[in-house]
């Protein structure tokens, strides 16, 4: 693809023309750069790699994703640029809205445009880009060994997350799920197809029932499962001919957890999903988001524990934080239990007590292990 972006150039260098791109652009890295130091290459590092991981996947098929100085260039397939300006505002407005759930990313923020530009001027300036890009793409097939055209699998291994019970003030809970070895840290890099989905949720089942029997000193272990694998009969049906075949003993100490809950599902397919779920376990939990279009629909959760992220402490965010009370307050009134993740400072985690929360993780909790955290008590 990058030899045909060449190519489309060259050509319009030749016919004087200028090229349609798109154009992500981050706008404050200085401040990231003061903020991190001495760890700044780390955080860039991540930042940039996980970013263009994150749109890529969002972009229509045969664009082309390059790095540029302080962000990136999207080149839309010769002859296809209608709607790149929409795709570009979309894409923006969903990476500002994942920036918001993670510690590195809070910090940015995003300009986006499509504007066209001179050919020559711009095959000039992103040749270097356009080399490196070329090389790693080579890599990319020469590492090939599922067939031509097909890339690499990310590796997925069982995580845990430690979690904080208000009941015990201690860390009798971990979340087990999925996640990539390489950035366990990042909630949008999960697997893609229904194998794969259902092959990482049973991996992370066998772990945990591995380190409920070699362990003594782990607290109640929830289990994640994606909500597409509950949808799904084939791989709900395998998923709990697995779940059956653990002894009465470690089943005990299991809490299926649902995650990866669309922002706004049928209302019927939240009651269908947590009902099967509840028929798979005594106790689960079930992963909602809060939202206006949400709220109406909590009550067709069925778990004992409603899981939510915790509520964003900064003014740029894609819901009113006044909408949480209002949903705490709805799932209290119903004996629901709460748990807020993604409690990324002690301020987070206060806030999310002072509406009645019962559970809370994420940074400030403890970061992702490849082993559960053993209980202790902790003082938050």
């Amino acid at each position: 693809m990058i030899e045909k972006l060449v190519k489309h150039l060259e050509a319009a260098i030749g016919a004087s023309e200028t090229i349609l791109i798109g154009q992500l652009q981050f706008i404050n890295l200085e401040a990231m750069k003061l903020r991190y130091a001495n760890r700044w290459n780390e955080v860039s590092d991540r930042v940039f790699k996980t970013s263009q991981e994150f749109i890529s996947k969002r972009l229509p098929e045969n664009c082309i994703l390059l790095r540029a100085g302080d962000g990136f260039m999207v080149f839309p397939e010769q002859g296809d640029s209608e709607g790149l300006d929409r795709d570009i505002a979309r894409i923006k407005r969903e990476l500002t809205e994942f920036y918001l759930g993670d510690e590195y990313f809070r910090l940015l923020e995003v300009r986006s445009a499509a504007t066209h530009m001179d050919a020559k001027a711009l095959l000039t300036g992103v040749a270097p880009a356009l080399k490196a890009a070329a090389t790693a793409e080579q890599a990319a097939l020469g590492s090939n060994t599922s067939g031509e055209g097909a890339t690499p699998k990310r590796a997925f291994a069982a995580f845990y997350e430690p979690g904080w019970v208000a009941a015990t003030r201690s860390t009798a809970l971990s979340l087990a799920a999925a996640r990539d070895v390489d950035a366990p840290h990042i909630e949008d890099q999960v697997p893609t197809t229904p194998r794969e989905v259902l092959d990482a949720d049973v991996a992370v089942l066998l772990g945990a029932a591995r380190e409920l029997h070699e362990r003594k000193d782990v607290g109640l272990i929830a289990l994640g499962v994606q909500y597409r694998t509950l949808e799904r009969s084939f791989a709900r049906s395998e998923y709990l001919a697995c779940l059956k075949q653990l002894d009465d003993a470690v089943r005990s100490r299991l809490l299926l957890s649902v995650l990866g809950t669309p922002r706004t599902p049928p209302e019927s397919a939240l009651l269908e999903i947590s009902s099967v779920a509840s028929s798979m376990s005594a106790r689960t939990a079930f992963e909602a988001h809060i939202s206006l279009s949400m709220l109406g629909r909590l009550e067709s959760i069925t778990s004992d524990i409603v899981i939510v992220r915790a509520a964003p402490t900064l003014t740029r965010m894609s819901e009113p934080t006044s909408l949480y009370p209002i949903a705490f307050q709805k799932l209290t009134a119903r004996g629901k239990q709460v748990w807020a993740r993604n409690c990324h400072t002690v301020e987070m985690g206060m806030h999310a007590l002072s509406l009645g929360a019962n559970m809370l993780s994420g940074e400030a909790i403890g970061p992702w292990r490849r082993t559960p955290e053993s209980v202790k008590k902790l003082k938050i």
